[in-house]
């Protein structure tokens, strides 16, 4: 599951998005994206439940080869 957010998210509703996917899909891998990165930002993701967590620009190939290799885990 990927995620990507707008610098005008709410706070609150980041939080309250990153508890919703971990309430529908307990199972998902969250890769957020934030528009720019804070570290205030980067810690809630991370403490909801994101396991990768980039910024604009993103380095495609980077999410690429990360995308690719969670599709071939996700098929074991």
């Amino acid at each position: 599951m990927v995620v990507v957010h707008d610098e005008k998210v709410l706070e609150t509703d980041r939080g309250w998005l990153l508890n919703k996917i971990q309430n529908w899909m307990p199972q998902a891998f969250i890769v957020y994206i934030a528009s720019h990165h804070t570290p205030e930002v980067e810690r809630v993701a991370r403490s909801r439940g994101a396991g990768y967590y980039l910024s604009k620009p993103v380095d495609t190939a980077r999410l690429e080869h990360l995308l690719s290799g969670l599709q071939r885990f996700d098929n074991l």
